[in-house]
């Protein structure tokens, strides 16, 4: 079928295809471009988000490992608790016995080194060797050596000497100084615990100390206490030796405490215990004489040429009597004597002159051969005589005389 336009319709419809075709193709640009310019921007929005994010990460993730490293180190600090609580049971370690039991550390660390001393005679009768009295010592190194006090030894050679893990042995006496009240013993025996000295200038009034001895044979037995003083001068005491300043303490010194060893909380010996008068009142060589005395006892050859001059020897610890002890003393005993002069025996050692003739620790002696005594030193003057001495003695409420002859010493 065929269709016949006239020229006027075929140009019209012509214009209208042009149109057409127009519009569409300007349609399909205008998408074109929006569809440009929308990934542009939805390109742009994309990175924003992507900057936005890295920075949220970055900042998250500072924040989770400071986090976890916090966590971590408290799991850390409760593993020990809990070990603690398991394994050591913590309720005893808060006890005040662990947190505050001073004392028994320092025992702990020098008991083993403190010694029973016993002297032996022979029986008067029998023949057969008897203790006639104890003491204590300590080692000052780990080959043997023994430090005591003078009185302690007396005159004698030998000495048995009971260690602190049950052994008894054997003790030659090696040095002695009756003037300072000190002497050396050695032991055959190796790898021994011992005692480092302290300084005792260092010593301050109030700080606490420990005594250690064996008094009645009794080992290991620990009174503590304070320091009074550091620096308690010879003649204060009427003591002969005027380089020693005593250390005063209230660490009871029992009978068989001598020669024992005073030490601080360093568990270090600060001091030989030497002497009791009364209860408070206790008495101490200072460990810095005594480091001297160590000194001059390493340089003797031998005992002989280092006292070439005779000593005499009565058995007797003096304490020169003053009106503060005089009445601290007859508080504590209503039959002590009504004095306030004269010499105080402390204490009377087994075996010597004084106890064969019969003296007593708490007599006090008021004259030698009729002159009156007042100081241990007018007695010690008396007793280097080696002369026979009648002692004017009260004991309780009673003055008797007693006669005693010196015996020589080395």
């Amino acid at each position: 079928m065929r269709l016949h336009l006239s020229a006027f319709q075929l140009s019209s419809f012509r214009k209208r295809i042009q149109t057409a075709v127009f519009i569409a193709l300007n349609s399909t640009q205008t998408r074109a471009l929006s569809y440009v310019k929308f990934n542009e921007k939805h390109r742009e929005r994309q990175k924003h988000f992507r900057d936005k994010f890295r920075w949220l990460w970055g900042k998250y993730s500072i924040v989770g490992v400071g986090g976890g490293l916090l966590f971590a180190a408290f799991l850390n600090f409760k593993k020990p608790v809990c070990a603690l609580s398991k394994d050591d049971n913590i309720l005893d370690n808060l006890s005040p016995r662990f947190k505050y039991n001073f004392i028994a550390d320092v025992v702990q660390k020098t008991a083993h080194a403190v010694v029973c001393i016993s002297v032996k005679d022979l029986h008067p009768f029998l023949g057969t060797e008897i203790t006639v009295g104890t003491a204590s010592g300590f080692l000052v190194d780990s080959n043997g050596l023994l430090l005591t006090n003078a009185h302690v030894v007396g005159n004698r050679k030998k000495v048995v000497i009971k260690l602190y893990d049950g052994r008894s042995v054997e003790g030659v006496v090696e040095f002695v100084d009756n003037t300072c009240d000190l002497a050396t013993i050695r032991i055959n025996e190796k790898n021994l615990p011992f005692l480092t000295f302290g300084k005792s200038s260092s010593l301050k009034a109030g700080e606490w100390v420990i005594a250690l001895g064996s008094p009645f044979s009794l080992t290991n037995t620990i009174t503590a206490g304070v320091v009074s003083s550091s620096h308690r001068q010879s003649g204060d005491l009427g003591l002969r030796n005027n380089e020693i300043e005593y250390i005063q303490t209230d660490a009871a010194i029992n009978i068989g405490n001598s020669g024992g060893p005073l030490v601080n909380l360093d568990a270090e010996c600060i001091g030989v215990n030497t002497m009791k008068v009364t209860a408070g009142i206790s008495f101490a060589i200072p460990s810095d004489y005594v480091a001297k005395f160590l000194e001059r006892a390493k340089n003797a050859k031998n005992v002989q040429k280092s006292n070439m001059a005779k000593k005499y020897y009565l058995g007797l610890s003096m304490l020169t009597l003053t009106n503060y002890i005089a009445e601290q003393l007859q508080q504590q005993k209503r039959n002590f004597p009504d004095v306030s002069k004269g010499v105080l025996i402390v204490k009377v050692n087994p075996g010597s002159p004084s106890e064969a003739a019969g003296l007593q620790a708490k007599d006090v002696i008021v004259a030698v051969d009729g002159k009156q005594m007042s100081t241990v030193s007018e007695m010690y003057k008396c007793i280097n005589n080696g002369k026979k001495m009648k002692l004017t003695v009260l004991r309780k409420n009673e003055k008797i005389d007693i006669t005693v002859i010196p015996q020589e010493t080395i």
